[in-house]
């Protein structure tokens, strides 16, 4: 895509431009699309991965768990172990109400079997993301998580972006819009050109999923108990 970017530029090798810069320039673009994605589909940039959660964890690495990037959010947490085709649903507890079951002696008093399963994320040790479910297993569970990642940068020249081809255009003409703006060049007919595409692409996303069902949510979450 970078090259593609300096074609637009008319600067086949970097001089005024260096690669480097471009390639912050194209991120910020496609950051930016993506947002606008997720913005008309919510559900759009939606992943699986299955995970094993090992026993006797009180919390673990997401990394560890086998994520590709720290994720942006999650979405559902299965937990699979006895029967992928009957899974249960793990709550998300708050760091705050995982806390309260941490007693004086330093122990943990797991819920009780009236609570149900649930899950919590924190920060570990440099801030790097944790997960940690409860009741603490006292061996490995198998769960399925549906989460929304992070966006994964363009770096080298055949790093493909995760969204439609029809998009692409898009981000490199948003990246020589910006590029255009450092060079005090006339940049109107560049962000009308992006600005035709993307809209194009986000007209043509929409039609293709046009039939998917909405997702039915929990709006009140007050009505979950988790105090002991």
């Amino acid at each position: 895509m970078r090259l593609r970017a300096r074609d637009d530029l008319n600067e086949a090798t970097a001089s005024f431009w260096s690669d480097a810069e471009l390639n912050r320039r194209l991120n910020r673009s496609y950051r930016e699309i993506r947002t606008r994605i997720a913005q008309l589909d919510e559900e759009f940039f939606e992943r699986e991965i299955t995970v094993v959660y090992p026993g006797s964890s009180r919390q673990v690495p997401l990394t560890t768990l086998g994520f590709p990037s720290e994720p942006l959010k999650f979405v559902l947490v299965e937990d699979i172990t006895g029967n992928a085709n009957a899974p249960s649903v793990l709550d998300h507890v708050g760091k705050g109400e995982e806390t309260a079951y941490r007693i004086t002696g330093g122990g943990v008093a797991d819920f009780t079997s009236i609570h149900g399963s649930g899950y919590y994320l924190s920060a570990g040790p440099g801030g790097a993301r944790e997960m940690g479910v409860r009741p603490q297993p006292s061996s490995s569970l198998t769960l399925r998580i549906t989460y929304v990642g992070m966006t994964t940068e363009l770096v080298a020249d055949l790093d493909s972006p995760d969204i439609p081809e029809d998009f692409h255009e898009a981000i490199v003409l948003g990246a020589v819009y910006s590029a255009r703006l450092k060079e005090e060049a006339p940049v109107r007919d560049v962000r009308e050109r992006y600005e035709t595409v993307l809209r194009n692409a986000l007209t043509a996303l929409d039609g293709r999923h046009s039939d998917r069902h909405a997702r039915v949510g929990v709006v009140e979450p007050e009505m979950y108990d988790y105090d002991v």
